[in-house]
């Protein structure tokens, strides 16, 4: 198996994801008849789902819609599956106090353009190791993360929610309305599984452009 990861590895695009979250990816089609390009195949399309990046008026959008929503005037928050959105913690800090915000994904290629109060962490969510596991956040950012996770493994997407019901207050999650090309409308299939899936209280739902923001009020925790 550690051959057929570091054959996997060796190619540069896929150089910011962990090893081990490039090892869960082989393994999961090991099986297959030609498992390094599978697992290529695989990674190039998580890779794509997270392409598309937000704009400076986007990330505003999200914060206003949480201020509008949230009573809280000062918050811990963990942004988890991050992405570049970090970027952005200047225009949270104009809406909220912000007493800490922890982001972690499973690529760092966005980590030298985070401003210096966002403590990253390269975890797998999957198989979650990080510090962030132990600590208690107001808000947890989930934008774009349940799609992908359920790409990789469905099933992933509700397990990982569970776990932010212990983690946070609050949960923030982002689903798409159409297609990554825009021209497939599939905001019926993310509803149900909200409605599937989800047993925390909906605070607040809006749609922005191509996705639904749902704000969540976590019921549970230990």
């Amino acid at each position: 198996m550690e051959e057929l990861v570091a054959q996997v590895a060796q190619n540069k695009k896929y150089s910011f994801f962990s090893k081990e979250f490039i090892r869960e990816i082989t393994q999961s089609v090991a099986r297959k008849r030609q498992p390094i390009k599978e697992a290529r195949r695989k990674l190039h399309e998580i890779s794509s789902m997270y392409s598309g990046v937000r704009t400076e008026k986007e990330a505003r959008e999200v914060w206003q819609f949480l201020s509008q929503n949230l009573s809280l005037k000062e918050l811990s928050v963990l942004d988890a599956g991050a992405g570049e959105f970090p970027r952005f913690y200047p225009i949270a800090s104009e809406v909220f106090r912000i007493k800490s915000y922890d982001a972690l994904d499973v690529s760092s290629q966005w980590h030298a353009s985070f401003p210096s109060q966002v403590n990253f962490e390269q975890d797998d969510v999957l198989s979650p190791q990080g510090k962030w596991t132990f600590k208690h956040y107001n808000l947890c950012l989930a934008l774009n993360v349940v799609p992908v996770l359920e790409k990789i493994r469905p099933g992933a997407g509700s397990s990982f929610l569970r776990l932010l019901e212990q983690r946070a207050s609050f949960t923030l999650l982002s689903l798409p309305m159409r297609s990554l090309g825009g021209r497939k409308f599939i905001g019926g299939h993310w509803l149900n599984w909200v409605e599937q899936n989800i047993d925390a209280s909906h605070v607040a739902a809006k749609q922005e452009g191509n996705e639904l923001l749902v704000l969540l009020k976590n019921q549970t925790r230990k």
